[in-house]
């Protein structure tokens, strides 16, 4: 049977980083391991993953994802011979690259670069200056909201194509409205929000987005964006929705059917099933020595596609509409922790949904 198309998500430089943000799930994650990630990906180890990459995959395009830690912490360098390499190894593919950063490194030959190559630019920014400086601090303790506001404005100058990454926590979860409103004045016109949830030995840390906080926080920037910016303003959380309303599909990971994209390569070309998943029970091997087609077909990477339960939904009326959450995100019951959240903002938003997809799209 064909491979399937698939994404790679690569972690250059794993979890180093130039912020100490208190939510970060990544950071520490290389200390846990015991095939250790490297400081940086080698030369020999960029080469065989893009080579590799683009031959296995099935579909005429491939898409280049780079995540960390920081990734621009491997330098331009690294990237100005990783688009090098991926032209060299196109082979007629349609080749494209997104990078997530802080922002806190990007310039103006960084700026350049993307809009040069480009690059499709994730940019972490929490919405206010009050939330965004709460958790996303440098190493010495010190703010950032200023520095990655310079960057928008830089990217906004420059023509980057960017959207922005903003966490929902205990800092900002009920000030939708003015998160929303915040991004837009900067420029922003594409964001998704990403409920932070960890857990110390079953319990919730204090940074996390209450149960039903994620839920009251979409809502209320539901209630603007509806009001104006249908079709002007780009929320990927809306759009994943309208995608499952529409055609059963949802665009966000969390509320697919199964998990398992994209997978993850680390420095040293480890492949795990997921970026919140990088534990050593879930390497699933190295390009030095296997195909990504042999890891994506492995048992180990079919039974971590079994891995989310809906154990707990088979009477939600939004199963299909949430498929049980990100198991990541699992209480000890096995209960999702955003699940109320889920069913509140599913349910507010329903006959919006569906009037946009009848009458708009």
């Amino acid at each position: 049977m064909a491979l399937s198309a698939f994404t790679v998500m690569a972690k250059p430089v794993s979890d180093k980083c130039n912020l100490k943000c208190e939510y970060c799930f990544y950071l520490g994650t290389a200390d846990a391991l015991n095939s250790k990630p490297t400081e940086c990906m080698s030369d020999e180890t960029l080469e065989r993953f893009i080579r590799q990459y683009i031959s296995e995959s099935p579909t005429p395009q491939v898409s280049f994802v780079w995540q960390g830690g920081e990734p621009t912490l491997a330098g331009l360098a690294f990237f100005e011979k990783a688009v090098a390499l991926q032209k060299q190894f196109a082979n007629g593919k349609q080749i494209t690259n997104s990078i997530q950063t802080n922002g806190i490194a990007i310039n103006r030959a960084w700026s350049q670069f993307f809009k040069q190559h480009q690059f499709l630019v994730g940019l972490s920014l929490d919405g206010t200056q009050s939330a965004h400086d709460k958790y996303r601090i440098t190493l010495s303790g010190g703010d950032t909201f200023s520095k990655v506001k310079q960057t928008v404005a830089l990217f906004n100058e420059l023509q980057v194509e960017y959207n922005i990454l903003c966490t929902v926590n205990s800092a900002n979860w009920n000030k939708g409205k003015s998160v929303y409103n915040n991004l837009k004045a900067i420029g922003a016109r594409y964001i998704q929000f990403i409920p932070v949830v960890s857990f110390n030995k079953g319990k919730p840390l204090p940074f996390n987005v209450p149960e039903k906080g994620f839920g009251t926080f979409l809502s209320d920037v539901f209630k603007e964006w509806i009001r104006a910016d249908i079709g002007y303003m780009f929320v990927m959380n809306f759009e994943s929705a309208l995608s499952s309303y529409a055609n059963g599909h949802a665009l966000i990971c969390f509320h697919n059917k199964a998990c398992g994209a994209p997978l993850v390569i680390e420095s040293n070309g480890d492949l795990y099933s997921c970026d919140h998943f990088v534990e050593d029970k879930y390497r699933l091997a190295n390009i030095h020595s296997a195909t990504i087609e042999s890891a994506i077909e492995s048992d180990q990477h079919r039974q971590f596609l079994a891995l989310r339960s809906t154990n707990h939904c088979k009477k939600c009326e939004f199963l299909e509409m949430c498929n049980g959450g990100c198991p990541n995100h699992n209480k000890a019951n096995g209960e999702n922790y955003l699940c109320a959240s889920y069913k509140s903002f599913f349910k507010s938003t329903q006959n919006d949904m569906r009037y946009i997809v009848n009458n708009i799209l």
